[in-house]
C-alpha cells in the first residue's frame, strides 16, 4: 500500500484549487508544499526507536505553526490545509504509520500572518508537549494566551497569576498619571478596535475553570469563538464565561487563543 503522507504531491494537486496556485510562484519564498513536507520531516524525527524495533512518540500534543505574508495568503493556505482530510489527521497518520500509538494525540494547527518570518528558511513552528501529571485539586493548571491577530508587545503570555488583563497598552493611566491597570496581554496603540481596558481572564478555583470576563470593552465587544460558533460575552457583566482549551477570544479585530494544558 503506497505511503500517503509520502506523497505529499498527490494529495495538494487533488485538493488546492486554481485559486490558491498563485501561492507557489512567489520567488524566494517556500510553498506551502515544501513546508508541510519539512513539517512532517520534524514531526517524524520525534519518533524513538526502542529495543527490539519498538518505536515511541513521546508526546501527546503537537502545535504546528504556519507564518503567512499577509491575509489573503493566510486564507489560501487555511482552504488548502483544512480541506478533508485536513493536515492535522495525516500527521496523526504518519505517526501511525511509522508504528506508533498515541493514545489522546492532540494535532493543531494554526495560520497567522507574519511577514518576516513567512519568507524565512523556516516559516512554520513545531511545539511538542507530554500531558503534564495531573494537578490537585483546585491548583491552576498551566495555560497560557497566544495572539493570533493583532500587534502586541508580547505574542504569547504564560497565565502565572489568578488574573491576567487583556487591552491596548502595557500600562493604562489616568488623567492625573497614575496606574490604573496592567494588561499583561498587551496590544499596541494602533489597534484601536482593542479598549484599554477591554477584558480580563481569572481562575475560579472552586470551579477548577478558567473564566473569561468583558471588562469596558464599550461598543467593541469581546466573544468567544469555539467549535464554529460565536458567543458573545455580556459587556461589563460580574459572571464570566468558562473558556476551554483551544477557544479563541475575539477583542474587537484582535484574536488571541487560550490554551490550557491537560484539559
Amino acid at each position: 500500500m503506497p505511503n500517503l503522507l509520502d506523497n505529499l504531491e498527490s494529495w495538494f494537486q487533488s485538493k488546492i484549487s486554481s485559486a490558491t496556485k498563485q501561492l507557489t510562484s512567489v520567488p524566494k519564498e517556500k510553498t506551502l508544499l515544501e513546508v508541510c513536507k519539512a513539517i512532517q520531516e520534524g514531526v517524524r524525527g520525534r519518533v524513538l526507536a526502542q529495543d527490539k524495533g519498538i518505536k515511541v512518540f513521546p508526546f501527546t500534543s503537537i502545535e504546528i505553526g504556519i507564518f503567512a505574508k499577509d491575509e489573503e495568503q493566510r486564507d489560501s493556505y487555511e482552504a488548502v490545509l483544512t480541506t478533508d482530510p485536513p493536515f492535522t489527521q495525516r500527521i496523526e497518520e504518519l505517526i501511525l504509520e511509522e508504528g506508533c500509538r498515541v493514545r489522546g494525540l492532540k494535532v493543531s494547527l494554526q495560520v497567522s500572518v507574519n511577514a518576516a518570518m513567512a519568507v524565512t528558511e523556516q516559516p512554520y513552528q513545531l511545539r511538542f508537549a507530554k500531558a503534564p501529571a495531573a494537578a490537585p485539586a483546585g491548583a491552576r493548571p498551566a495555560a497560557r494566551l497566544v495572539v493570533m491577530k493583532g500587534e502586541a508587545e508580547t505574542n504569547e503570555v504564560e497565565i502565572v497569576s489568578d488574573r491576567v488583563n487583556l487591552g491596548r497598552l502595557r500600562e493604562v493611566v489616568s488623567s492625573s498619571g497614575s496606574i490604573l491597570r496592567i494588561n499583561q496581554v498587551a496590544f499596541g496603540e494602533g489597534e484601536t478596535s482593542v479598549a484599554r481596558e477591554h477584558a480580563f481572564v481569572r481562575w475560579d478555583a472552586a470551579g477548577g475553570r478558567f473564566l473569561l470576563f468583558d471588562d469596558i470593552s464599550g461598543s467593541r465587544g469581546t466573544r468567544i469563538f469555539r467549535g464554529g460558533e460565536t458567543i458573545a460575552l455580556p459587556r461589563g457583566a460580574s459572571k464570566g464565561t468558562a473558556l476551554e482549551d483551544g477557544d479563541e477570544i475575539h477583542l474587537g479585530s484582535a484574536r488571541v487563543r487560550f490554551v490550557c494544558a491537560g484539559r
